[in-house]
């Protein structure tokens, strides 16, 4: 593999590891700590070299994203019954 496929290789995994440590603090904020450790330890599955591992990281990752996109409409909720800009 060249140097410059390489550095691409760990790019496109760096991504969903930052994400699952956003992902943990955000669980971690809530205190729950349970699923918190989960999203840290849930990378460790992308040492797997199986194309369908591939598909459930996918799916960790898209679920995530509903965790944030429905924490932004309760938040935005919040402000509005506040009287706040959203």
């Amino acid at each position: 593999m060249s140097q410059g496929n390489q550095k691409k290789a760990n790019f496109v995994f760096i991504l969903p590891i930052l994400s699952s440590i956003l992902l943990a603090a955000h669980f971690s904020r809530i205190q729950n700590d349970k699923l918190a450790l989960f999203c840290l330890m849930f990378p460790l599955i992308l040492l797997i070299k199986k194309t369908w591992i591939l598909w459930v990281y996918q799916l960790y990752l898209v679920s995530g994203g509903l965790v944030w996109a429905e924490q932004a409409l309760f938040l935005r909720g919040v402000r509005i019954e506040e009287g706040r800009s959203w």
